[in-house]
C-alpha cells in the first residue's frame, strides 16, 4: 500500500485499466485543492474515508472545485466523506461533467461558494452549482446532505442542466 497525499496524484500514477478500484481517504482533514479525475478507464471507482464511522473531509480551502470529475465512463462512488470549502465559477463542491453515474453515499457537501467571474471587457459568466453541479451524467443521493452551499447565479445546493438527471 502505498499513500498519497492527493486523490490526483493517485490517478496520475496509475492506470486505471478494467479493475474495480477503491481510494481510503484518511478520516482526518484532507486538503485537496481542484482534484480531477478526467478521462480515465476503470471498471469502478470508490473513493472513501478510511473508518467507515467517520467522514474524512476534502477541503478545498476556498481555492478551486473540491472535486472535478469530466469524462469519465464508468460509475463512480464517493463514501462516507464531507465535501467542503470548494470556492469556484461551477460546481464548487462537485464539478461532474460527462460521467456515467456519481453516487454519494453517506456523503455531506458543505459551505462551498460559487461565485460569478468578471470578465477583462467586464461582462460576467455567471456561477452555477456551489454544492454540486451535473452536467451529462447521472447523479445518485444516498443518505446524504447538501447544505450551507451558496451561488450567486443558480443552484446554491444543487444545480441539475443539460441531459443530467438526479435520484
Amino acid at each position: 500500500n502505498k499513500a498519497f497525499e492527493r486523490i490526483a496524484e493517485f490517478t496520475e500514477k496509475y492506470d486505471l485499466k478494467d479493475i474495480d478500484w477503491q481510494i481510503l481517504v484518511s478520516s482526518g482533514q484532507v486538503n485537496h485543492n481542484n482534484a480531477t479525475l478526467k478521462n480515465l478507464t476503470a471498471a469502478s471507482l470508490t473513493i472513501m474515508s478510511d473508518d467507515e464511522g467517520k467522514n474524512a473531509t476534502l477541503d478545498g480551502r476556498e481555492s478551486g472545485s473540491v472535486l472535478s470529475i469530466n469524462s469519465v465512463d464508468f460509475p463512480i462512488t464517493l463514501r462516507n466523506l464531507t465535501i467542503q470549502n470548494g470556492k469556484s465559477r461551477i460546481g464548487a463542491g462537485i464539478n461532474l461533467q460527462s460521467v456515467s453515474a456519481l453516487t454519494l453515499e453517506n456523503c455531506i457537501v458543505q459551505k462551498n461558494k460559487a461565485i460569478n467571474k468578471t470578465n477583462a471587457d467586464g461582462t460576467t459568466d455567471n456561477a452555477n452549482g456551489g454544492g454540486i453541479t451535473a452536467k451529462y451524467g447521472e447523479l445518485n443521493l444516498i443518505g446524504t446532505t447538501v447544505t450551507e452551499n451558496s451561488s450567486e447565479y443558480n443552484g446554491g445546493g444543487i444545480q441539475i442542466s443539460t441531459d443530467a438527471t438526479l435520484s
